[in-house]
Formats: structure tokens, sequence, C-alpha cells
């Protein structure tokens, strides 16, 4: 049975979802390196890295784990994965915080009414179609698959990791991602 444009939006969303959590638990895991922590996940340094925000994450990203990696083997990667991380973190949050409802029309679309303001500001409703949101969607899948090689490629200072053997923990070492464009905001609601 074929999806309808309705079921095909939702799964999008979910796609979304989904791909998200692992990009950010990536980079979170990132972040955990350089804690003083046993590693043990009822660590209480790394429960606290887990209530923290995705914005949280990436400025620790920036802020406190990329100057350790400065001129390091991992320092290009890490940047792109900031950047790109940034990027989609906009997307992510527009969509799944605001996406209300479908409709059936031809093509079917997700009336999006955006609950995070931009420039302390509220966007205008929108909408969108699941070609508006695949791209996404297939983005955040690439993302989180970046994130997982950059962890496991690079220690705490961003050096190459290598296995017992001595051999490379990641060898060849993932292609720089091209983050999405910047997030085309809606018009600003005045009132």
């Amino acid at each position: 049975m074929a999806m309808t444009g309705e079921e095909e939006i939702l799964a999008l969303l979910g796609k979304i979802v989904a791909q998200w959590n692992y990009a950010e638990h990536c980079s979170r895991q990132i972040v955990r390196k350089r804690l003083p922590a046993d590693g043990h996940i009822d660590d209480e340094a790394n429960i606290s890295v887990s209530k923290k925000p995705a914005k949280w994450i990436e400025d620790q990203l920036r802020d406190e784990v990329l100057p350790r990696w400065q001129s390091a083997p991992g320092e290009a990667h890490l940047k792109a994965l900031i950047e790109a991380f940034a990027a989609a973190r906009e997307y992510r949050n527009y969509y799944v915080h605001g996406v209300w409802a479908t409709a059936g029309t031809n093509p079917a679309q997700a009336v999006i009414i955006p609950s995070k303001p931009h420039d302390n500001k509220t966007q205008s409703p929108g909408f969108a179609t699941a070609a508006d949101i695949r791209p996404v969607a297939t983005h955040l899948e690439e993302l989180g698959a970046f994130a997982c090689d950059v962890n496991n490629a690079f220690d705490n200072d961003g050096k190459r990791t290598t296995n017992p053997d001595g051999s490379l923990a990641v060898e060849p070492l993932p292609s720089l991602p091209s983050p999405l464009e910047p997030f085309p905001y809606a018009p600003l609601v005045t009132w």
C-alpha cells in the first residue's frame, strides 16, 4: 500500500526527529570526552551533559573542544561538524516545533506555525511539502553518520584514534559535509 502525501510528510518529520537525536547524541559524546568522569552512564557529569539542549552542545563544541583541537588532524572535521550542526538545528526547530497539521491538498502540505521566535519576533505561518522536508531529513541522516565518525576518529585533543593493534579507528576519514543553506526564515509578524 502506497503512502499518502500526508503520511509521507509525517514519516519525514519522524525521520528528522530520529536522525537529529542521533547527530545530537554523537556530538554529545565528543563533548563528554573532556569530562573528568569515569565514563559510566550514571556518572553525575554524564547525566548533566545529557540534560543540556542542542545549542549548549554546539557552544561547547565551538568554545571548549575546538580550541584544544587547533592544528590537530581533527580540527577541520570538528569545524565542519559545528557549522553543519548549527544550520541543521535551525531547520530541525522549524519543522519539529512548527508543524501543527497536514492538509491533503495536491501535493499534501504541512501547516507550519513557528513556535520559536526569530530576532525576538514571531514568524508568519507557512506551508511545506514532502519535497521541501526530504532534503533536511536526508541531510540529518548524513550529519549523524559524520558526527559518529568524528567522535570515533579523533581523541580528546583532535588526534587520530587508534585500535589496540595500532591501526586507525576510522579509515578513511569521512568527507566534510556541506551545511544546509542558512535557514530561510518566514517573514516576521509585526503587530
